[in-house]
């Protein structure tokens, strides 16, 4: 039987599943049952009630990353590193900057500076990872998808399975990040937020410049 599929979507309190099951639950096609996983998880995080395990939304607890990272701020050896902070094997192909971003488990993130033979960690933030989940073929209407954390990444508004009207990018936060306007799947207008402000973005210079 798939869980989910055939789960009955109640408005009550008790609404029992593993965390790995709510977590497959913001990949269910079911909107109603996807934003009940969603609000179900935020309730654990902010009543402290998820269990920390590898799988579960919180896979180590913030305090097991912080040690580390002031630990080894200073520098740390690259086979060290790839110790201290990863089961597997990693890769450490540099991009031009030699900055690379890690994602150590669910919730955190580690910026590094690569050298030739050692590593010096510049920063340890969190950033939930996304869900993604495709919408259904010729779907009409609003289209939600969330971080592992429960809050909202993304809404779009779709026409007979195409983008059509407003699609509204959040940060983890519940920020707004972005904001486009379609029109039968092309964007035709884009607003980025700073600070609380809004800003509309030159769509042709973007383009120019390959970041749209």
């Amino acid at each position: 039987m798939d869980t989910y599929a055939d789960a009955q979507i109640s408005n009550s309190q008790d609404f029992e599943l593993s965390e790995k099951d709510l977590i497959n639950g913001l990949k269910n096609m079911d909107p109603e049952f996807r934003e009940k996983c969603a609000n179900k998880i935020k309730s654990l995080l902010e009543n402290n009630q998820v269990v920390v395990k590898e799988g579960n939304v919180m896979e180590f607890p913030a305090m097991y990353w912080i040690d580390k990272f002031n630990k080894y701020k200073s520098s740390i050896k690259k086979d060290k590193f790839e110790e201290e902070f990863f089961k597997k094997k990693i890769d450490y192909v540099p991009n031009f900057s030699n900055v690379k971003f890690y994602r150590l488990d669910n919730l955190h993130l580690l910026r590094v500076e690569l050298f030739k033979k050692k590593v010096i960690l510049k920063e340890l933030t969190i950033s939930p990872i996304m869900i993604p989940l495709t919408s259904p073929d010729n779907y009409t209407g609003l289209w939600k998808t969330y971080f592992i954390n429960g809050s909202v990444s993304c809404v779009t508004e779709y026409l007979n399975g195409v983008k059509h009207g407003v699609e509204i990018i959040y940060n983890w936060k519940g920020e707004k990040s972005w904001l486009k306007n379609y029109e039968n799947g092309k964007v035709i207008k884009l607003y980025s937020f700073d600070d609380g402000e809004i800003f509309e973005e030159d769509l042709e210079i973007l383009e120019i410049e390959g970041e749209f």
